[in-house]
């Protein structure tokens, strides 16, 4: 049935060895069992409580959610961003398989997909299949994608993986210049941007976008076409974009108008200075070196702990493979291939950018390059250094697998191939780099470190020490790193002096050299762990799902040294804790709470817990607690339930009217904590003049109040049932935010900002039955906008496969 000539039969087996790779690679997740995952630090703290909030959210009510109630006392799904949510790859495995085991094949298919798009964009450039291989290889095993694991970056590695996918649509689309290219491109694009990692693609987005101008402008230079076609073709290139845009305009907008306005990192970024905050986490000189010698400068992986260098930690590796630099120097100096002199030109913008103020480009970066302000951890950028690296080794393997190749005039000897004395002056210098850094680099090493500013403000004296254990490892993994790249080298100027040494073989032993090399630096980021260790059930989360059942959704506050932070939240349990947790909750709580303060006011204050809707506490060791009762031991720790806590909805019927600052003064006040009449137990602070006076009531009844019962509990959804004495407010437990809405039989009610944080109703007196829900009418906007475009995108696609069958029957009648 199928037919397939000797090259298709070769190309293949490329492809099913680069599959073996990347099962062999994963092959102690794959065959291990249930409860194991692939361990990330991130996916520990937040990643796992993120993807299984949507998987059971969905599971149970058959839709997606609009608000994540359980952290920092409620945020907006969407538009506080909780992972790749509508990333078409990660939602079918997030939705369907368990959620600790979703991620991990989502690494294996992210590492699977690094390497057949660069595949493809290598046979794209006409590169033999073994080079195509080879740079393939490189670029899937490369420690600059695979250490992403070991933080849980999988929005990271996606991004990288599908970069190579993205130039071939891109360079198809200029090669073609035809508008149904440009088309596919945006689409490409569009799903490019649902990676949900913005940073990642903006910089993935600075290659694209530099890439068609150099293609366009050589194209003019060249007299390749006119002036007039390169019009055309940029007109084209700029509505792909706004089509892409506009198709992700759910995923871009949203989040961006919430990150501008809404969310604490605004606090962050007004807090410090521009350059300080986007200098942060950049890559510093010495890990710079550690990109082309492995190990330099050390690791803080569990079983190693050596990182020396300057920012204060590092669990992700740079190394690019020294076989790879190699080769891809020696492309660039022996080929005369635009597209690797454009790619080494960038690298070099991408390496000046990723080590932040160490060169005084940046300053010239942050001040003229829009975003730059907004976003820290420059060092990100160097995942193009890698791609380009990856195009550049395989562009230089071409060249020797067709040394030889070409014809020559009979009876004159072949000249030998420039590329192979390029290779054999780029391994003597990476070699003399390696002897250098063995007999000077330890006492070069300390001396930088004591020397060199100090931006983060690290312990010299804890890196110095790191620096004498890691040394010896360094000298190790980079001498092997040299004699392996050594026997590559070997190799490939051998098939340069003997043209009839098999392609096959020189493929089959660079590709050994490769994988050994690089498999080693980036198999130690690959953990697989028990997901039981960390969100394993207790009787901690058995007795509160009891009592949440009995009693209505509550807060638990959770001490340190009792649980992870978001171990409560995982099995849909609301909780307080003292640390950041998701990172992009709304500013608003974060200054309720005092997260940032050196004691927080959930610390200092019972009032701020109470009006939290705390009821039980989880302590490390056994606490007097005033107004909590000892509920019992658990395996997770002591666990109390406060008498004081305010219920989730509860009845106000005095309250005063403050400014929006004036509201948490007044909440911190000694008197407004101690007074008899008025305290934050008897009086409201709201923002704003309800519709209606404050009812006389006898001040022996003011501290009374009624409890309002949670009903059809949604999250994003709900209504509160109560009883209203008198008229008054419904105060709720719930983060205000604008996208709310309530309504009683179909009419709106105006919700207030109370206590600083939370949301407070109107009522008069009699029973009410008010229903919450969370309108998310910005995304709902920006859905239609990308309702629009894709239709937009999808009628230009088949007019154009229209017009081209058209053209394409009028040609074949002529």
């Amino acid at each position: 049935m199928f037919a397939f000539k000797g090259e298709q039969v070769k190309r293949w087996i490329y492809i099913l060895v680069l599959v073996a790779v990347v099962v062999a690679f994963f092959g102690n997740f794959l065959t291990s069992k249930s409860n194991k995952f692939i361990f990330g630090t991130d996916y520990v703290d937040i990643g796992h409580f993120t993807v299984k909030f949507l998987h059971d959210y969905f599971h149970k009510f058959g839709r997606y959610p609009l608000w994540d109630p359980h952290l920092h006392g409620g945020m907006p799904f969407v538009e506080a961003m909780h992972g790749a949510i509508f990333f078409p790859l990660a939602v079918p495995l997030r939705l369907l398989l368990p959620p600790h085991r979703a991620c991990g094949y989502g690494y294996v298919l992210y590492m699977l997909i690094a390497g057949l798009s660069m595949f493809l964009l290598l046979r794209f450039y006409k590169l033999k299949d073994g080079a195509a291989f080879l740079g393939a290889l490189t670029f899937m095993l490369s420690p600059v994608l695979i250490s992403f694991i070991y933080a849980g970056h999988d929005g990271r590695m996606s991004v990288i993986a599908i970069l190579p996918f993205m130039v071939w649509l891109l360079e198809r689309a200029m090669a073609r210049r035809r508008l149904i290219d440009f088309l596919w491109f945006a689409l490409g694009y569009a799903f490019y941007v649902l990676t949900v990692h913005l940073q990642m693609v903006y910089f993935a987005s600075w290659l694209l976008g530099a890439l068609f101008v150099f293609r366009l402008v050589r194209g003019i230079v060249k007299k390749e076409y006119s002036t007039g076609v390169g019009a055309k073709i940029l007109a084209m290139f700029v509505f792909a974009l706004v089509l892409a845009v506009g198709m992700t305009a759910f995923q871009i907008y949203p989040p961006y108008y919430y990150l501008g306005h809404y969310s604490v990192r605004t606090e962050k970024t007004e807090g410090q200075s521009g350059i300080e905050f986007s200098n942060s986490w950049r890559m510093n000189l010495e890990d710079l070196v550690s990109a082309a010698y492995p190990d330099f400068v050390g690791i803080d992986l569990p079983e190693r702990g050596t990182y020396w260098g300057r920012n204060v930690f590092r669990i992700n590796s740079h190394y690019l493979g020294i076989l790879a630099i190699i080769l891809a120097l020696a492309a660039l100096f022996a080929l005369r291939e635009p597209l690797l002199k454009f790619l080494a030109g960038f690298s070099l913008f991408a390496i000046t950018y990723a080590l932040g103020t160490q060169t005084p480009l940046f300053y010239i970066y942050y001040y003229l390059i829009p975003g730059v302000k907004k976003f820290r951890g420059p060092e990100m950028l160097f995942f193009t250094v890698a791609f380009s690296v990856a195009v550049g080794m395989a562009f230089a393997v071409d060249a020797v697998l067709r040394s030889g190749e070409e014809k020559k005039p009979k009876g004159k000897k072949s000249s030998p191939s420039p590329i192979g004395k390029y290779i054999l002056w780029s391994a003597l210098a990476a070699t003399a780099g390696m002897l250098i850094l063995t007999v000077v680099g330890k006492p070069l090493a300390a001396w930088w470190l004591k020397t060199a500013p100090n931006y983060a403000g690290v312990d010299i004296q804890h890196k110095l020490a790191a620096l004498g254990r890691n040394f010896p490892i360094f000298l190790k993994s980079g001498w092997l790193a040299t004699v392996l790249a050594w026997i590559g080298v070997g190799i490939l100027l051998w098939r340069t002096k003997t043209p009839k040494l098999a392609n096959y073989a020189v493929v089959l032993v660079v590709g050994i050299v490769l994988l050994v090399d690089l498999w080693r630096i980036s198999k130690p980021f690959v953990k697989i762990d028990d997901i039981n260790r960390y969100f394993g059930d207790s009787d901690l989360v058995e007795t509160l799902k009891s009592r949440q059942s009995a009693e209505g959704p509550f807060r638990t506050f959770a001490l340190p040294q009792t649980v992870s932070y978001t171990y409560l939240g995982s099995f849909g349990l609301d909780a307080l804790t003292l640390s950041e947790l998701h990172g992009n909750q709304l500013r608003w709580y974060d200054e309720f709470t005092g997260r940032h303060q050196a004691r927080q006011n959930v610390v200092l204050y019972q009032s701020f817990r109470d009006i939290l809707n705390v009821r039980y506490l989880v302590a490390p060791q056994q606490m007097n607690l005033p107004g909590h009762t000892f509920v019992g031991m658990t395996s997770k720790g002591y666990l109390y339930r406060s008498e004081l806590g305010f219920p989730r909805a509860r009845s106000f019927f005095r309250w005063e009217t403050a400014s929006h600052n004036g509201a948490l003064a007044r909440l911190k006040d000694p008197l407004f904590q101690t007074d008899s009449l008025t305290n934050y137990r008897t009086t409201l602070i709201v923002e704003g003049e309800p519709p209606f006076a404050m009812p006389q009531i006898p001040d022996s009844l003011a501290g009374g109040f009624t409890e309002g019962k949670i009903l059809n509990n949604e999250y994003d959804r709900f209504d509160v049932r109560i009883n209203m004495p008198y008229d008054g407010l419904l105060f709720v437990s719930v983060n205000w935010y604008p996208e709310w809405r309530a309504t009683e039989n179909g009419e709106e009610l105006p919700i207030y900002r109370a206590d600083y944080s939370f949301m407070a109703v109107p009522l008069r007196r009699g029973e009410h039955t008010v229903h919450f829900e969370y309108t998310a009418r910005r995304l709902r906007k920006s859905l239609l906008v990308s309702g629009a475009m894709s239709l937009l995108w999808l009628v230009m696609m088949v007019a154009t496969l229209i017009l081209r069958k058209d053209r394409k029957n009028e040609h074949s009648q002529g």
